[in-house]
C-alpha cells in the first residue's frame, strides 16, 4: 500500500453532515491513523468547518468536490436517496493515491475497529461487502429479474471495502458508468444493482456482523456482542426519525444509536434551545416525536402540564424517547401563579422556540431558525409556514411575509397594523425562535399572545423557507341559539356579528318569541340570504322557553348562546372552540364586556385578569370561582360555549333545560351544567358584548319578582349542593351577601312592607342557626 494510514470514504451533501459526523465520531472511538476523504458537490463551509473539528494528528478530513452534472443522467429511484450515492464511482480516479477505501453510507452504527475491514485480503476482488438478506425476504422477485439466484452473493453497498488499485487497473469506474446507463429501466435499488451486476463473480463476501441491516435486526440474528455494524438501511427505520415498533427487537436497536448519537452531536451542536410545548391532554405527548425527529439535537424540552389529571414523570417521558432526563423539565401549571415567572426559572437554552402540540415541524425547523440567528446576530428569527385544513385536507401556502432577511422593528408593527395575515402571524407566539435574554429584559410572555411591543428590536431576521405547519383543526356544527324579543334596534348588529365570526360551521337558531316589532321580520330576512339560519316563531314564552325551544330544534355538537341585543368580537365562537377541543373541555368559557347605552361607555365588569391566558377548572372550581364574587367566571348563559350532551342527554330526565316563568333563569341552570362537566377551560379574552340599555332587564328597577326568582334560583342551587354532598364555603357567603343586597335595595326603595322583604328577613335569621354547619 501507498498509505500506511486506513482509507475511509462518505459520499454527502449538507443534510448528511450530523450523520457523519456521529460516524466518524464512532469509528474514532475504536480506530486512529485515519486518513477521511468526504466526497461533495456544494457541501457548505458550516458542514465542513463541524467536521473539521473531528480532525486530529493521527486523524485527517479531506473534502473532495465532485461535478454533479456527471450524474444529471443517472436514475434516482428511491425517495430519500440523493445523488450522491453515485460519487463512490470515481473513488479509483479521485484516490489515485490510494490503493485501497472502505465506504461507508452516512446511516450506520460502528462498534469495532474498522481495521478489521481493512486488512481483509481483496487481491482477487475487486470490494468485499455483505450479503443483502433484505432483498431476499422483501423484493426476492427483483433479485430475479436481474439475473440473481436467490441464494447468490448480492451486497448491500451500505459497507464496502474497495480494490482501488485493481479498479483502476480494470477501468471500472468507466464500466460503472457505461452500465448504469445500459440498466436503467430495470434496477431498483440504483448503484447498488450496478455494482452487484457489473463486478458480479469479483465481489467477496464479508460476515453479517459487518453491516447488520434491518431484516437481521428483525430477526435478530446475531446478539450485541456479535455485531460489528449496524445499518439502518430502511427509509422507515431511520433512528433519527422517532419511531415506535411494535418489533421491539427494532426498537432496541434504534435506541442504541440514538443515545450515542445524542452524546456526540453536542460537541458540534452547542446552543442550547429550549422548546415549550403545551400539554393539554394525551395527545399532546404525540409532539414529543416530532421533535425527536429534529436534526438540531442539544434541545431542552419544558412540558406545560395544564392538565393535572395526566401524570407524567420526566423518566416516563425519557423511556418512551430519545431524550436526556437533564433536558426534560415539566412544569405543571398553576392558576394562582403567573406562569411565565415559574416558566423562565427552568430554561436552560441561550435560545426559545414556543410550539403548538397540534402543529408540525420540518426535521430541520430548529437548525434552520438557529442559524439564521446566529448569522444575523438575532433578537428574534421568523419563519415562514403554511396552512393545514383539517376539513377539506387541503395545505395552503402564502406570499411571503417579508421580502428581506432581516426586519426592522417599524416594519413589524406596521405590518402588525396593516395586514390581517400578518397580525394573525405576529400576535402567534409560534413559529418563531427568540433569544431568552431578549425575552427575559423585556418581559415577552410566549405563552400568551404577542403584542407589537414584543418586536421592539431591530435584530429580527426572517427565513423564507417554509418549515412550519399550523393546523386549522376540524371544525364541527355549533349552533348558536338566540331567543328575539322586540330588539329591531339591536338585531342586525347581532346578527351580523354573528354571520361574521371567523368561525363559520354554523347553525343558527332564531326564536322569535312573540315579538311586536319587526323583529320577526328581520330574522327572515336574514334566514332568506343565509342558509345557516333557522327561525321559528313562537308565542311569547319568555327567555327559558326561547332557549329551550332552540336546544330541542339544535343539531350541532357544541351550542353557544346570545342574547339579541347584544353581540359577538369576531373571534368569539372560534376562540373558544378551538380552546374548548385542544382541552377536551365541555364548557369554554369567555370573559365580556358592558355597554352602557345610555352614556356609550364600555365596561369591563369581570376585568380581574386570570393570572394566565387559559385555566383548566373542573365544574366545582368554576362555582367556587363564582361564589367568590369578584371572580371572572359569571353565571350567564352566555359567553360560554358548550358540548350540546350536557344540554341533551340520551336519558330525558338527564336532559337540562332553563326553568319557565322565571326571572333569572341562569341562577337555576348554570351550576347545573357544571356540575355535569368534567372539564372547563376559562379563556382570559374577551370575546362576548353585553349591551344594558334603558328598558332591558337590568336597567329597569327591581320587581319583587325579580327578586324573589334570583333567591329561589339560589336556594334551589344550594339543595343541589347539599344532595350532591358538594363544599358549600364560598355559596352560603355568596348566599348571605345576596340576601344583604336584595334587603339594602329594598329599604333604600322603602319597601320593607313587601313579602320578599319579610322572606328575606326569616332567611337571614335562619342563617345564624346554619353558618356554622358544613
Amino acid at each position: 500500500m501507498k498509505m500506511s494510514k486506513i482509507n475511509i470514504s462518505f459520499c454527502i451533501n449538507d443534510k448528511h453532515c450530523h450523520y457523519v459526523f456521529f460516524t466518524i465520531s464512532m469509528i474514532k472511538k475504536y480506530t486512529t491513523n485515519l486518513d477521511i476523504f468526504v466526497l461533495h458537490t456544494d457541501l457548505s463551509d458550516k458542514s465542513k468547518d463541524r467536521l473539521r473539528t473531528l480532525g486530529t494528528e493521527s486523524v485527517n478530513i479531506h473534502f473532495v468536490t465532485i461535478d454533479r452534472d456527471l450524474f444529471s443522467n443517472l436514475p434516482l429511484t428511491l425517495d430519500g436517496i440523493t445523488i450522491e450515492t453515485y460519487y463512490r464511482y470515481l473513488l479509483p480516479e479521485i484516490l489515485v493515491d490510494c490503493d485501497k477505501v472502505i465506504y461507508l453510507d452516512s446511516d450506520l452504527l460502528i462498534r469495532c475497529d474498522v481495521k478489521e475491514l481493512w486488512d481483509i485480503d481483496l487481491s482477487q476482488h475487486y470490494l468485499a461487502g455483505v450479503n443483502e438478506i433484505d432483498i431476499i425476504n422483501r423484493f426476492p422477485d427483483h433479485k430475479l429479474k436481474l439475473g440473481f439466484d436467490l441464494d447468490e452473493l448480492f451486497i448491500n453497498a451500505g459497507v464496502l471495502v474497495c480494490n482501488l488499485q485493481k479498479m483502476r487497473q480494470d477501468k471500472i469506474t468507466h464500466h460503472l458508468f457505461t452500465e448504469t446507463e445500459r440498466l436503467k429501466d430495470i434496477i431498483l435499488f440504483q448503484d447498488q444493482d450496478v455494482i452487484n451486476l457489473a463486478l458480479k463473480g469479483k465481489i467477496a463476501e464479508l460476515p453479517l456482523a459487518y453491516n447488520y441491516t434491518v431484516e437481521a435486526m428483525e430477526k435478530d440474528l446475531l446478539s450485541l456482542d456479535e455485531i460489528k455494524i449496524i445499518h439502518y438501511n430502511s427509509s422507515g427505520a431511520k433512528p433519527w426519525k422517532h419511531y415506535q415498533f411494535q418489533e421491539l427487537t427494532l426498537n432496541k436497536y434504534l435506541k442504541l444509536w440514538q443515545v450515542d448519537f445524542v452524546k456526540n452531536i453536542k460537541q458540534i451542536q452547542q446552543t442550547k434551545v429550549s422548546l415549550l410545548l403545551p400539554i393539554y391532554n394525551e395527545t399532546s405527548l404525540t409532539t414529543i416525536e416530532n421533535i425527536c425527529k429534529q436534526s438540531y439535537k442539544n434541545i431542552q424540552l419544558i412540558l406545560l402540564n395544564y392538565n393535572t389529571d395526566i401524570n407524567i414523570q420526566v423518566p416516563d417521558i425519557c423511556s418512551h424517547y430519545p431524550l436526556d432526563e437533564e433536558n426534560v423539565d415539566i412544569l405543571t401549571v398553576d392558576p394562582e401563579s403567573p406562569l411565565g415567572r415559574d416558566l423562565l426559572k427552568l430554561v436552560k437554552g441561550q435560545y426559545l422556540i414556543s410550539l403548538s402540540h397540534i402543529d408540525e415541524l420540518d426535521d430541520s425547523f430548529i437548525e434552520t431558525a438557529l442559524n439564521s440567528a446566529e448569522q444575523y446576530q438575532s433578537d428574534i428569527v421568523l419563519l415562514e409556514n403554511c396552512d393545514f385544513n383539517e376539513n377539506d385536507g387541503n395545505y395552503y401556502f402564502h406570499a411571503n411575509l417579508f421580502k428581506e432577511e432581516t426586519v426592522t422593528a417599524e416594519t413589524v408593527t406596521k405590518h402588525f397594523q396593516t395586514f390581517p395575515r400578518h397580525k394573525t402571524y405576529l400576535t402567534n407566539p409560534y413559529c418563531k425562535l427568540f433569544k431568552t435574554s431578549y425575552v427575559r429584559d423585556n418581559h415577552i410572555d410566549l405563552v400568551n399572545d404577542l403584542i407589537p411591543k414584543s418586536y421592539e428590536t431591530d435584530k429580527i431576521s426572517y427565513v423564507k423557507e417554509t418549515l412550519y405547519v399550523y393546523r386549522k383543526i376540524k371544525e364541527e356544527l355549533i349552533s348558536v341559539i338566540v331567543p328575539v324579543y322586540n330588539v329591531e334596534n339591536y338585531l342586525h348588529e347581532c346578527l351580523d356579528s354573528i354571520l361574521n365570526q371567523t368561525y363559520q360551521n354554523l347553525e343558527i337558531i332564531l326564536v322569535n318569541d312573540g315579538s311586536t316589532d319587526s323583529s320577526g321580520k328581520i330574522c327572515d330576512d336574514y334566514a332568506a340570504k343565509d342558509g345557516r339560519i333557522k327561525v321559528i316563531h313562537q308565542e311569547n314564552g319568555g327567555l327559558s322557553d326561547a332557549r329551550n325551544k332552540g336546544l330541542d330544534a339544535m343539531t350541532g355538537q357544541f351550542v353557544t348562546f346570545v342574547d339579541s341585543d347584544d353581540y359577538l368580537g369576531n373571534h368569539c365562537i372560534k376562540t373558544l372552540y378551538i380552546h374548548a377541543k385542544t382541552c377536551q373541555a365541555d364548557i369554554a368559557i369567555g370573559k365580556y364586556i358592558e355597554f352602557e347605552e345610555d352614556n356609550k361607555l364600555f365596561v369591563f365588569p369581570n376585568s380581574q385578569n386570570s393570572v394566565n391566558k387559559i385555566e383548566m377548572l373542573t365544574g366545582e372550581q368554576c362555582l367556587e370561582k363564582y361564589h367568590r364574587y369578584f371572580s371572572f367566571i359569571a353565571v350567564t348563559a352566555w359567553a360560554k360555549l358548550y358540548r350540546a350532551n350536557l344540554f341533551n342527554d340520551n336519558t330525558p330526565y338527564k336532559s337540562i333545560r332553563y326553568p319557565v316563568d322565571v326571572l333569572h333563569e341562569d341562577q337555576y341552570t348554570t351550576h347545573k351544567l357544571f356540575f355535569k362537566s368534567q372539564k372547563n377551560i376559562f379563556v382570559d379574552e374577551y370575546l362576548y358584548v353585553y349591551r344594558r340599555r334603558e328598558n332591558s332587564i337590568t336597567k329597569t328597577q327591581l320587581s319583587e319578582k325579580r327578586i324573589m326568582d334570583e333567591i329561589k334560583g339560589f336556594e334551589e342551587k344550594i339543595i343541589d349542593f347539599a344532595l350532591l354532598n358538594k363544599d358549600m364555603t364560598y355559596l352560603k357567603e355568596y348566599y348571605i351577601y345576596l340576601l344583604n343586597q336584595h334587603k339594602t335595595y329594598l329599604e333604600n326603595h322603602q319597601q320593607q312592607d313587601c313579602e320578599v322583604y319579610e322572606y328575606i328577613g326569616k332567611r337571614l335569621m335562619t342563617y345564624f342557626n346554619w353558618q356554622d354547619k358544613p
